[in-house]
């Protein structure tokens, strides 16, 4: 899906009413050579550059990449990457991967921000059975395992 196609479905006619109307941007996205890889990692200051001036426009779009994000990779356009063919979509994929792992980030830092300063005291009210804590554990765990595979990946790129 290019990025113009992607632009007019977030806020096109059919789009979900809590969607912001993004489609009138497209254009200005496409005459500044915007491109979805590139859109991923935009902030204010170049989607300003890009001719999006008007802050709640940029506030839009920031939202609308952010809810755009994919769940899960489509792991159709990877059953062999060879060469040029795929790398944009593999580019893609590693962008998006990145983003999700910042709003992660940023989320738990939130989450964990709005603890007491003595949380200890608590935790007893908060996590009576210790279920929260096995979930934590259970996230580490992954996330080690988030590590170890994209070490996998860039040792692979390295070569």
């Amino acid at each position: 899906m290019s990025l113009q196609q992607t632009t007019r479905q977030a806020g096109g006619p059919g789009a979900a009413a809590a969607r912001p109307q993004l489609g009138y941007l497209a254009d200005v996205l496409t005459e500044n050579d915007v491109t979805w890889s590139s859109l991923l990692t935009m902030d204010r200051e170049d989607l300003q550059k890009a001719g999006i001036t008007d802050p709640q426009d940029q506030k839009k779009v920031l939202e609308a990449v952010k809810d755009m994000i994919l769940d899960r990779a489509d792991m159709e356009h990877f059953t062999e990457i060879t060469g040029d063919s795929g790398s944009e979509e593999f580019f893609s994929f590693l962008l998006s991967l990145q983003q999700q792992c910042h709003y992660l980030t940023e989320t738990v830092q939130e989450v964990s921000r709005r603890f007491p300063k003595r949380a200890s005291e608590m935790v007893f009210s908060l996590d009576p059975k210790k279920e929260a804590q096995g979930v934590c554990r259970k996230l580490l765990v992954q996330a080690g395992d988030l590590q170890r595979e994209v070490s996998c990946l860039y040792n692979l790129l390295s070569e």
